[in-house]
């Protein structure tokens, strides 16, 4: 393996305070996570200050179509594309994805490059803007490019430069046209790698999650409509044991409620009764009545109307003039006003007595 380049990146030193501060705050919960974090840094966005150049020659290259993968698969299905094509047991990986197609380096992992960020040499020199092929003056060798809708679709690398009979075979293993020319090989590099590195290691932490959280979704399902079920349940037995109560203690009050419904049409007949005895008694009334009747010979009583605060009756008589009655009734005073209406068709006058509001009998 050739030596390893080195190549400058963003400077993420303003990442420690962050770590300090979280650490000293939560130390229980959050010192691992930063331990992770200052692991796994490099690897994520680059060392602080360099990044590993990997030589071509140290690499495999090959091309993924994945446009029949659904894209919550893609991660395991490269993953698993990979670990076939790699001749070597969990390899090193630099992984440009552009639309469907994963654009993937891979070469053997060791302990200087298993936790730093690391670049293949080919993403630094210039992409073509058009389906081209091209050749590439590498350190060392050369690299030939086939390249179609912005995706590099083969590669190939030579120890030297390659005669014009190996690139026209390069030509028929890519299904290209055959040229009779040696294209001039391009040594100009770019200060960045083109592309977005697509970290497939750390990848795999989230895909294992991922796969764990969907094998364990219907767990969860089964837990929260186990819970809903049960809380419904425990609901319907208070409700009902609300109910049990409720009819517990009705059957207990009935016996008072139907006590005070007595109690209460006790009072009300007792008050009845008593407003019988607010005016004079009607045989006290009656035998009074008769007893100041003029000439009971002629006149004969034929109707007694009683009431709380009036009396009247009616007496047959041949007495046209009701003035007698009135003196007569009002001279026994039975009451504060007396009336009488003469009936000269029937020979009849009804005597009307208006009884004091506090009058005493």
């Amino acid at each position: 393996m050739q030596k390893p380049l080195t190549h400058k990146m963003p400077n993420l030193s303003r990442l420690k305070p962050l770590f300090s501060t979280l650490t000293a705050r939560k130390p229980s919960l959050l010192t691992p996570l930063a331990q992770w974090l200052r692991t796994n840094t490099p690897a994520l966005f680059g060392d602080s200050s360099t990044a590993t150049r990997i030589a071509r020659a140290d690499c495999l290259y090959r091309c993924f179509d994945l446009r029949d993968i659904p894209n919550s698969a893609r991660r395991s299905a490269l993953q698993l594309k990979i670990n076939q094509y790699s001749p070597w047991p969990s390899p090193k990986t630099n992984v440009v994805w552009q639309h469907h197609a994963a654009q993937v380096w891979c070469w053997p992992a060791d302990d200087t490059t298993r936790q730093q960020q690391c670049v293949v040499e080919s993403r630094y020199f210039p992409r073509p803007d058009h389906d081209s092929t091209q050749l590439l003056a590498c350190e060392p060798g050369y690299e030939a490019q086939y390249w179609q809708d912005g995706v590099l679709k083969e590669s190939h690398w030579w120890q030297e430069q390659p005669s014009l009979n190996a690139w026209q075979n390069f030509q028929r293993a890519a299904g290209l046209a055959v040229t009779d020319t040696l294209p001039t090989s391009m040594t100009t590099q770019n200060a960045q790698a083109w592309g977005k590195d697509y970290k497939l290691d750390q990848n795999a932490v989230f895909m294992v999650a991922e796969t764990r959280f969907w094998q364990a979704l219907p767990l969860l399902v089964a837990f929260v409509l186990s819970w809903q079920l049960t809380q419904i349940y425990k609901l319907h037995q208070d409700i009902a044991a609300q109910q049990q109560q409720q009819s517990e203690l009705s059957q207990k009050i009935e016996p008072i409620l139907q006590m005070r419904k007595t109690i209460q049409d006790d009072q009300q007949f007792l008050t009845q009764v008593a407003g019988l005895w607010q005016g004079p008694r009607q045989l006290q009334l009656l035998n009074q009545v008769l007893a100041k009747l003029p000439d009971p010979a002629r006149n004969k009583m034929l109707f007694w109307e009683y009431q709380a605060d009036q009396l009247r009756f009616t007496i047959q008589t041949d007495n046209a003039d009701p003035s007698l009655f009135v003196k007569t009734y009002t001279d026994l005073g039975l009451g504060k006003e007396v009336s009488a209406e003469p009936d000269s068709k029937t020979g009849q006058i009804t005597v009307t007595i208006r009884f004091q509001a506090d009058a005493e009998h």
